[in-house]
């Protein structure tokens, strides 16, 4: 791991992991050159030992040209600085392992020593940067605080992969179950939605991932002890702001917010697992010493169902999609959230943190 010789870092705990590479958060400039040439300029998010992350601002491609398409080859070339190595240009050769429309995670063919000597000055840039910020001192967790966060989130993480797969297959059916019964032309644009919805099922997958365990670092403090996931801070975009490298305000979209139906499922979600959800934030700010906050906290079912939707229409979106996700959020969904909870205050038992009140039915 390139962690372990970076100064600052007492040990692999002090870090979040991700699929067994130590990550840190970055901003970057780099450019992404595909096989065919085709160069776009993107921002380093995160890196590991293995790969990146990116966010990209991919213009419309050229007609019969997709560029950076998904398990392709690109070239990856990013400048490094340091007072003992001056600057120097890094060229690597990468995959592509994961798109969206905004970014895409990318893997090391060739991981020589130029590559992981630059990784390294980047992760002692990033631990230097973190330390004198004093916009990340908000509270100093303690150890125990952090294990505990940390081993919520892993349950999440556990969790998290059978209720994206339930959104997807469920709302995929109930397209395929519309083609069957409706005109022609109705027929063939259900069939054409579900058969894009299972084509983009990875990345839509990857960004409900990234959001969810994004947001919910932010909530538990975790973004503030260093224990990060793979994707940038989530916060609102001011008008007119340049966010190059900068955070995505994904969660503060008023698109999102404006979709009342999916507001208004999120809100019944609520009332139904209200005393979960009780017993689940008093524990949690008993751990964290304040109250989480509600409006980016994923555990709240608004949330939740807000990422799903944002980052399903990203890549599919129509009357008819929408309402089949409604219907897929609403009848097999909701009670895998309920499943997410009971899960999660096991974990809270196991860690010895006092509950609010008895066991729940």
């Amino acid at each position: 791991m390139i962690d372990e010789q970076v100064e600052g870092v007492a040990s692999p705990d002090d870090w979040g992991k991700r699929r067994g590479s130590i990550r840190h958060e970055v901003s970057l400039p780099a450019i992404v050159v595909d096989r065919k040439g085709y160069a776009v300029a993107c921002t380093i998010e995160d890196i590991s030992s293995t790969g990146m992350a990116l966010k990209i601002d991919l213009k419309t491609p050229e007609p019969g040209r997709e560029a950076l398409d998904q398990g392709s080859s690109g070239r990856l070339e990013f400048t490094v600085k340091s007072l003992q190595a001056g600057q120097h240009k890094v060229q690597v050769p990468v995959q592509i392992m994961w798109r969206t429309p905004t970014g895409m995670g990318v893997r090391f063919k060739r991981n020589d020593e130029s590559l992981r000597d630059a990784l390294k000055i980047i992760a002692q840039a990033a631990v230097e940067a973190r330390a004198q910020d004093t916009g990340q001192q908000r509270r100093q967790a303690s150890q125990q605080a952090r294990k505990t966060m940390l081993a919520c989130r892993r349950t999440a993480e556990k969790l998290l992969p059978n209720i994206i797969w339930t959104l997807r297959t469920e709302t995929t059916k109930r397209l395929r179950q519309e083609a069957e019964g409706g005109r022609p032309s109705e027929a063939r644009e259900a069939r054409a939605e579900a058969d894009l919805l299972d084509e983009k099922a990875i990345p839509i997958g990857r960004t409900i991932e990234r959001l969810f365990l994004q947001a919910f670092a932010v909530t538990s403090d975790l973004d503030q002890t260093q224990e990060l996931t793979i994707a940038p801070v989530l916060g609102a975009r001011r008008p007119g702001e340049n966010t190059a490298g900068g955070p995505i305000g994904v969660m503060a979209d008023s698109v999102v917010e404006s979709d009342a139906t999916i507001i208004a499922i999120g809100h019944a979600a609520a009332e139904k697992f209200k005393l979960k959800l009780f017993q689940l934030n008093v524990r949690l700010a008993n751990v964290l010493g304040h109250a989480l906050d509600l409006e980016h906290n994923p555990l709240q079912p608004a949330t939740t169902f807000r990422i799903f939707w944002q980052a399903t229409v990203e890549y599919c979106d129509s009357p008819r999609v929408r309402r089949c996700m409604y219907d897929a959020i609403r009848t097999r969904v909701v009670p895998l959230l309920g499943e997410l909870y009971d899960a999660i205050d096991k974990t809270l038992d196991d860690e010895q943190v006092p509950r609010a009140f008895g066991r729940l039915g």
